[in-house]
């Protein structure tokens, strides 16, 4: 497609054209756009005082859909934009300044887009594969991945009700018919189960009317949806040996059985256990009070440490759980909310901290591992 034709596709789709002197790509792969600070637009000269922080905003857009923008390797603020597109916002410091900015978008489908604003005023744009900017951008770990979730086995107008509750909902999508799913919810009358895909059930919920039940059942459904989003998070690019297992290689436990894990570092680190229970509910499991978060490389260690308390103990609900496991240069310091939980976010915060260099915004070398575990009656 010749890119004369670029202004004329925006305007049909009812998209924002972008601003003069601005680099795009073919519409068809998508484009990132800068909206401030307005020496990147090529505009005028407002926007950048040497010495302050400036605020980054702009546009990005792809036929598939944006799931991400990274703004120096950091997942920045993400809102639906009337033109259709994207729109992003991030804040950069002075001395981020001083060097290339780099702007990633990751599209639902195909490769990211990348946008390098250079100290010198000079750009350069394109696929990420070809552009290679310096920054690994730990947002290419971070899968926003959606939780499918069945309502066949429900009556008509509760089904109804509860797709109707997802619109307003970040990454909950009703799985259509006969398709792959997540989780099921089935019942009727006064309560719903919430099923895992062995059919184990993973949480109770109270309905008295449709209403009611959709209100309670999309808050467990966050909450699983937010284990989904840290199950589905991807190795960095530049890594190094990370092992996790269970003692004996058998990670199914009866209720009332002792469990532990037993891992191995190949770099000094801090290590965290983060548990996704069977019912979605996440928890860190290691360091507790008492144990020393950093690990020395090349040894076995086993996870509670007998010596300073009890093992696990294996109880309902019954199903699918997982562990992942983390080394960081710098302690995750996992917030909880009001109610004491942790939401996935807060763990994916914890870890944009602890792995970007203060100084210069790049992502220092950190590792990950999941295992998966059954919990059975």
């Amino acid at each position: 497609m010749k890119k004369a034709l670029l202004g004329a596709l925006l305007l049909a789709a009812g998209l924002a054209r972008p601003a003069a002197g601005q680099l795009i790509p073919d519409a068809a792969d998508g484009y990132v756009v800068v909206l401030e600070p307005r020496q990147w637009t090529g505009e005028g000269s407002r926007g950048i005082v040497r010495g302050r922080a400036v605020r980054v905003e702009g546009r990005a857009f792809h036929a598939s859909g944006i799931r991400q923008v990274s703004i120096n390797g950091a997942p920045v603020t993400l809102r639906h934009d009337a033109s259709g597109a994207t729109r992003f916002s991030g804040r950069l410091s002075a001395a981020e300044l001083e060097r290339d900015v780099e702007i990633v978008a990751y599209p639902r489908e195909g490769e990211p887009i990348a946008r390098i604003h250079s100290p010198d005023g000079g750009v350069r744009y394109g696929a990420l594969s070809e552009v290679k900017p310096a920054v690994v951008p730990l947002a290419a770990a971070e899968v926003s991945a959606a939780l499918r979730v069945s309502l066949q086995a429900l009556p008509e107008d509760a089904r109804r009700t509860v797709a109707a509750s997802f619109a307003g909902a970040s990454g909950l999508v009703e799985a259509a018919p006969g398709s792959q799913a997540h989780l099921s919810v089935a019942g009727g009358g006064a309560q719903w189960v919430v099923l895992g895909r062995d059919g184990s059930v993973r949480h109770r919920v109270e309905a008295p009317s449709p209403a009611d039940g959709a209100a309670a059942l999309r808050y467990v459904l966050e909450q699983e949806r937010g284990a989904l989003q840290l199950e589905a998070l991807a190795a960095p690019r530049e890594t190094f040996a990370l092992e996790l297992a269970v003692p004996g290689g058998q990670a199914r436990f009866r209720a009332g059985e002792w469990i532990q894990f037993q891992t191995r570092v190949g770099r000094q680190g801090y290590f965290t256990l983060v548990d996704l229970g069977t019912d979605g509910t996440i928890s860190v499991l290691y360091p507790l009070d008492g144990e020393s978060p950093q690990l020395s490389p090349d040894r076995l260690v086993t996870i509670p440490d007998p010596e300073i308390r009890e093992p696990l103990e294996a109880a309902e609900p019954f199903g699918r759980g997982a562990v992942r496991a983390f080394v960081t240069p710098r302690p995750l310091e996992i917030a909880t909310d009001a109610g004491g939980g942790i939401p996935a976010e807060a763990v994916l915060r914890a870890l944009r901290a602890a792995t970007t260099d203060p100084a210069t915004g790049r992502t220092l070398p950190w590792a990950t591992a999941l295992l998966e575990y059954h919990i059975v009656p």
